[in-house]
């Protein structure tokens, strides 16, 4: 994964790092993170997921 969070199109392009990004596969993680972070009861496990979530979605816009 890119440091940005945003996943590259296609993981074996061999253009990467100069490979276009998929910002719809980095919405749908943010709301994975978003829905896991209300299946754990862990407070700082919870707030890794909001967090990561938080972190896709400030890369997306």
């Amino acid at each position: 994964m890119p440091k940005d969070g945003i996943p590259y199109w296609d993981f074996d392009d061999p253009k990467i790092p100069n490979s276009p990004k998929d910002a719809s596969a980095a919405a749908v993680a943010a709301c994975g993170f978003l829905e896991l972070s209300e299946l754990v009861e862990d407070s700082v496990l919870k707030q890794k997921y909001v967090d990561a979530a938080k972190k896709n979605i400030r890369e997306i816009i």
